[in-house]
């Protein structure tokens, strides 16, 4: 794409009496525009610099002109002209200056540097400058023109209309003048002298375009876009390159709905297009059906201007729908090096969620708790930041940001299962209980509160209810490996369920369907041994094993402590306790493998191991303390346990 330099700077420097249109350097937009052009020399860098600057490479144009002037006065104008089209309007002032001594009757050297100054705000300067010409050409139209011009802009109005009535006394069709007077009725509200005005510059001059945009202007500030469109895009017409007249007329038409042209008038691969965001925004809502096109606008704009924070925003949200995460998570990392000093809690919100999809949870809380400590933080920011915190095991946290969702309404089913997890993560298993029965009612095959049911109740000791959740989440999702498996543990370490039977139905089918199913191998071997079937426990003990993962997952604990209680059974103490160390290993926090590691010490009479292992099960803070103190307080020995 590229910047298109050769634009007219402003709707002043489009007034004239002649136009491009009716010049035949058409490279030398401004400089055309108020009298015939100039090509006076010979200069090698004179002429090359003049035809670069036809092309609208102004850049490489401005070096040869600045080569040039030490020779030839007459490339300062061309130079200071290419200067403002770059917006280098202090680098512009110099040359200008100098054109307007050498050439003093040529006011486009005037006209220009009251542009460059007004830019820089140097609206003294501006004045100055206007006043000094006037004081020696008391007669310029176009100086008069330029002071009238600053008065508007300063705000004084009467004072401006003073100076274009008087304009227009000296010349009475001159369309400057009859421009000015548009303005300042404009400015005043007086819509019907503003019309009259300008329809009245527009038959005297109607190839300027500055005129038809002032009255665009005048019919939208009323309201009346429909009436404003036809003298917008006359102005548009005249000169594409405006793009302060394309904005106005694309504005237009987005109110009437008509966003193909919207997108016609805009698109101007320019700077000046790709640094106003509102623009963008019109483009991106009239290319909104077309995906292709719209991610080409923006990468094109997003190239010219890299700070342009909306297209940025609609670029990265444009991605996410596409599903081409890296990419907009890119994007909004680059977004928030923008917003540094006030990151968008959106944009923060954004890389959350995408750092969340990806697992990521530190950078996901990271991001999601700036998001959600902004004043203007809403219940989803809050909500997953307490989803953050659940899963990172941080339930108090969590239940900070529940407490900031506020209104009940949004109270949805994740937050109620949220705060359910909260409680079995705290041990409010009564809470939690009451909560699970009342979400469960409303909601009986929601897995998630079954799973977090079913936990409450092991640890409350209510194997029955823990049994009957189980079940249930098992029959709405009969594929999930972690549910069955979890029912199965519960049948095997609780004998007393007498569920032998429905274990092996269980496991069987489901462990068939799997390749490599350490875990129900596993479990089988167990249902096994318990049913005296040694040599299929065996068989799938050293099958499961065999696929056991590396590094060995805690919840395989239950596993080697299995292992261990057959080896046991069969007599065999040495390898039943390698087994059952190795438990302890795989999870260290394992109460019942300390446990069973302390039974097998003091069967084999290793009772001061036994008593450290005691120790452990004391520090932990656990039931199972009490059971193996006693065994330990029935063995021929000196006890020196911390209880006596």
């Amino acid at each position: 794409m590229k910047f298109l330099t050769n634009r007219l700077i402003a709707n002043g420097a489009q007034l004239g009496l002649q136009t491009v249109r009716s010049c035949s350097c058409r490279g030398l937009a401004v400089t055309c525009v108020f009298a015939s052009c100039v090509i006076a020399t010979h200069a090698d860098s004179f002429e090359a610099g003049l035809n670069l600057y036809r092309t609208g490479d102004c850049l490489a144009a401005s070096k040869l002109l600045k080569e040039a002037v030490a020779s030839n006065p007459a490339a300062n104008l061309p130079l200071g002209q290419c200067y403002v089209e770059t917006r280098a309007y202090d680098d512009a002032v110099e040359p200008l200056l100098a054109s307007l001594k050498s050439f003093p009757s040529d006011t486009r050297a005037l006209r220009l540097l009251v542009f460059a100054y007004s830019r820089l705000k140097k609206i003294d300067e501006a004045n100055n400058v206007v006043h000094s010409y006037l004081v020696q050409h008391p007669e310029s139209l176009d100086a008069k023109v330029e002071s009238g011009r600053l008065q508007l802009a300063s705000g004084d109005k009467e004072n401006a209309a003073i100076t274009f009535q008087s304009i227009l006394d000296q010349s009475p069709d001159f369309p400057p003048a009859l421009l000015g007077l548009g303005l300042v009725a404009s400015a005043n509200q007086k819509w019907q002298d503003a019309v009259q005005y300008l329809v009245h510059a527009t038959q005297i001059a109607p190839g300027v375009p500055a005129i038809y945009s002032a009255l665009g202007d005048a019919y939208a500030r009323q309201g009346k876009c429909d009436q404003a469109i036809g003298p917008y895009k006359q102005a548009f017409d005249l000169m594409p390159s405006n793009f302060a007249a394309a904005k106005a007329l694309a504005k237009c038409y987005a109110e009437a709905g008509k966003e193909e042209e919207v997108a016609r008038v805009l698109r101007s691969a320019t700077l000046e297009e790709a640094r106003d965001t509102e623009a963008t925004e019109m483009v991106v809502l009239a290319l909104k059906s077309d995906p292709k096109a719209l991610g080409e606008y923006l990468r094109d704009v997003i190239e010219l201007n890299p700070e342009n924070v909306v297209a940025r925003k609609r670029r990265a949200e444009a991605l996410e729908t596409s599903h081409n995460m890296d990419e907009a998570e890119a994007e909004y990392l680059e977004i928030l090096k923008l917003e540094k000093d006030n990151p968008d809690p959106v944009t923060c919100y954004k890389l959350g969620s995408i750092k969340e999809a990806k697992n990521s949870l530190e950078d996901a809380h990271r991001y999601y708790e700036i998001a959600a400590r902004a004043p203007t933080a809403t219940a989803d920011m809050h909500l997953s930041l307490a989803r953050i915190n659940l899963a990172m095991k941080h339930a108090p946290d969590a239940q900070t940001e529940l407490s900031k969702v506020g209104d009940p309404a949004n109270q949805t089913p994740e937050f109620r299962l949220m705060q359910l997890e909260v409680y079995v993560q705290t041990s409010q298993f009564d809470s939690a209980a009451a909560l699970a029965n009342d979400y469960l009612a409303q909601h009986p095959n929601d897995a998630k509160a079954l799973g977090l049911a079913a936990q409450s109740a092991g640890k409350q000791q209510r194997y029955e209810d823990q049994v009957g959740f189980l079940e249930r989440l098992v029959g709405v999702s009969p594929e999930d490996k972690d549910a069955r498996y979890r029912l199965v543990r519960l049948y095997i370490a609780h004998a007393e369920l007498k569920k032998d039977d429905r274990t092996l139905e269980l496991l069987s089918n489901f462990v068939s369907r799997k390749e490599v199913d350490p875990e129900g191998y596993l479990c089988l071997a167990n249902l096994y041994g318990r049913n005296k079937d040694t040599a299929s426990a065996k068989a799938f003990y050293d099958l499961g094993f065999s696929y056991m993962p590396t590094p060995v997952p805690a919840k395989f604990a239950w596993a080697y402590t299995s292992y261990a209680k057959f080896l046991e059974g069969q007599g065999n103490l040495d390898d039943a306790l390698v087994s059952q160390m190795r438990a302890v290993e795989v999870d260290p926090n394992n109460e019942n493998a300390q446990y069973n590691l302390g039974v097998i010490y003091l069967k084999r009479r290793q009772f001061e191991d036994a008593e450290q292992v005691l120790g452990k099960l004391q520090a932990m803070n656990s039931d199972l303390a009490v059971l193996l103190e006693d065994d330990v307080r029935k063995t021929p020995h000196k006890v020196k346990t911390g209880a006596q």
